[in-house]
């Protein structure tokens, strides 16, 4: 214990000499540990951590495609036909579309990208119980006006950001 007390006098009298260097060591540890950091936080989001649904690798995304629009929504009565013509192979299918909003509320608005569902898109993805997918239960055919009391997210009438 003595030698290890020694060792550690003697580290902090040179530190103490070369404060530049004790900087640069000092910005190189937080530098390594700050990129270790991020690196591996992107590894655990993107390939560590499971799909918040069971059976992630029986999801299939169908889209449609054109010259002008390579990641184009599909339009619904081309969905309809689709669901129609593949009962037999799937067992749901469900629209969603990317989209971006207005987030208002206390301070200034904020636009935020989203995603507009089909009412079954959580029961298809069987995320009921979901800790990390919380939404709100829509009937189908429902035309029910939600309003709430310090935040409300509108679709811009534009549609850009």
């Amino acid at each position: 214990m003595e030698a290890l007390l020694r060792d550690l006098k003697l580290a902090f009298r040179s530190l103490r000499r070369s404060p530049n260097y004790a900087l640069a060591a000092a910005a190189a540890l937080a530098l390594a540990i700050g990129a270790n950091t991020a690196l591996f936080s992107l590894i655990e989001a993107t390939l560590l951590r499971p799909f918040p649904y069971p059976h992630p690798e029986q999801v299939l995304i169908v889209r449609e495609t054109s010259a002008t629009f390579p990641d184009s929504s599909v339009s619904y009565p081309n969905f309809t036909d689709w669901r129609a013509q593949t009962r037999d192979l799937f067992s749901g299918m469900a629209a969603f579309r990317r989209d971006s909003f207005n987030l208002t509320g206390s301070g200034e608005p904020e636009r935020v990208a989203g995603r507009m569902v089909a009412a079954d898109f959580f029961d298809i993805l069987a995320a009921h119980g979901s800790r990390s997918v919380g939404a709100l239960r829509f009937r189908s055919r429902s035309r029910t006006s939600l309003k709430a009391s310090r935040t409300t997210c509108s679709k811009s009438p534009s549609g850009h950001l």
